[in-house]
């Protein structure tokens, strides 16, 4: 889901994503899981950039902040974004994070930072707080991935959870919903269950378009039988009904003209696989520097500036981004066609 080097010889691996629901519950699923191993071979900067993720941060830190913590498990925080946060007070604590992609070192003692699945982790001790920000819609084992984070908190500790607005991106069309790395529909109601599953009683949640948080302590564990999802079925129909039916309308709307595409991400793949000719792409626009020359895996095309770009319309379908990408193109070329 994100980008490689033009010269790598290893050559692009390609998978139908089939899926799939359960008869019992109705939650929809991939069929066919990719191994960790190749589906996340190089990270892909994902709510590092923007606006939106700069607010996702501050308001999820702010959810966190309400208790006070010392010791502090954070997993998937590669970018380090939410543990500055708490390194601009002066508060003693020790704040471990856990991701086998860091793609930036914060030097502060007080943050320690492990190379490493959390699967794969082994810690000396427990934990009072345990936070993972979209992160659980990323494992395949949610179950067994609450069940340990259960057991590393200590009996009083407290676990904060972000994971996206899936309902609001299916709702909406959104292509970074599910894929190949969200593997698994989960909304509001289903990781109530699954929390209370694994043993935990939810204390606080706050709902927005983007994410859902949720905060929750060690609780007994519930015997109790399983709600159905049966919404999650009819969500995913009309998601790829809709998805279907605005990539044709991209495609109306460009009249065979060459066009930038907008995400070096899921939201240029999925329009590529899905019926938009890549040589008609004159390269994918992102504003990441660290992908800028880089190729768009499972295609030829070039990461390029937004800064430098010739007269060509601009695709811009990236989800909930849209209007705030849209507005920063218009601000560097108000006379830019964005479709």
């Amino acid at each position: 889901m994100g980008v490689v080097s033009p010269t790598i010889d290893k050559p692009d691996q390609f998978e139908d994503m089939h899926w799939g629901y359960s008869p019992s519950s109705g939650s929809v699923q991939l069929l066919n899981l990719l191994p960790p191993g190749e589906a996340y071979v190089t990270p892909h900067n994902s709510g590092a950039l923007g606006q939106i993720w700069e607010t996702h941060h501050r308001e999820f830190y702010n959810f966190i902040n309400d208790r006070e913590h010392v010791h502090i498990l954070e997993i998937g925080g590669g970018s380090g974004n939410l543990a500055r946060h708490a390194l601009s007070s002066d508060k003693k604590f020790k704040w471990t994070i856990v991701d086998p992609g860091m793609y930036d070192v914060i030097t502060d003692e007080r943050v320690s930072q492990m190379n490493t699945m959390f699967e794969e982790f082994t810690p000396s001790g427990q934990f009072d707080a345990i936070i993972h920000s979209h992160v659980l819609e990323h494992t395949y084992s949610p179950r067994e991935f609450l069940s340990k984070i259960h057991g590393l908190l200590y009996a009083a500790g407290t676990h904060y959870i972000s994971i996206p607005n899936m309902r609001h991106g299916l709702e909406n069309g959104f292509s970074n919903t599910l894929n190949f790395e969200h593997t698994y529909y989960i909304d509001e109601c289903i990781l109530e269950y699954l929390l209370a599953q694994s043993g935990f009683e939810i204390l606080s949640k706050k709902i927005n378009p983007h994410s859902i948080f949720m905060s929750c302590v060690k609780s007994k564990m519930q015997v109790f039988h399983a709600p159905r999802f049966d919404h999650a079925v009819e969500l995913f129909s009309n998601y790829t009904t809709q998805l279907e039916a605005q990539i044709t309308d991209i495609l109306t709307k460009l009249q065979n003209r060459r066009c930038y595409l907008f995400g070096a991400h899921i939201f240029s793949q999925m329009l590529l696989t899905m019926g938009l000719d890549q040589d008609q792409v004159v390269s994918v626009l992102d504003h990441d520097v660290s992908k800028h020359g880089k190729r768009l895996y499972g295609s030829q095309l070039l990461v390029t500036s937004p800064e430098l770009i010739e007269d060509y319309p601009i695709i811009v379908r990236c989800g909930i981004y849209t209007d705030e990408i849209t507005e920063a193109l218009l601000l560097n070329n108000p006379a830019v066609e964005i479709i």
